[in-house]
């Protein structure tokens, strides 16, 4: 990793960060709204895709804190995250 846990403990707090977690919870509410506006007229790719994007916007609003678990772990540590992130755990 490039990054150290101070680097990015500093950056969590930044507010660069602060605005793209706000505008993330924008992206996150408006999938929402699609779901409960026109959740019943959504076939099922749809409603697999709008779930997908639901979790791929909540796990890179999580983005920082898994590094930062990263930079703290050891080498066998991060390798075991990394593949549960993989999985999706």
């Amino acid at each position: 990793m490039r990054s150290g846990v101070g680097q990015l403990k500093e950056f969590s707090r930044s507010g660069i960060w602060l605005d793209i977690l706000d505008e993330l919870g924008i992206w996150l509410n408006q999938i929402h709204e699609q779901l409960e506006n026109h959740g019943m007229e959504c076939d099922h790719r749809m409603l697999d895709r709008l779930g997908g994007c639901a979790e791929a916007v909540r796990n890179f609003s999580d983005i920082v804190n898994v590094l930062t678990d990263l930079a703290e772990g050891s080498k066998g540590e991060r390798d075991t995250l990394l593949k549960n992130l993989i999985k999706g755990r």
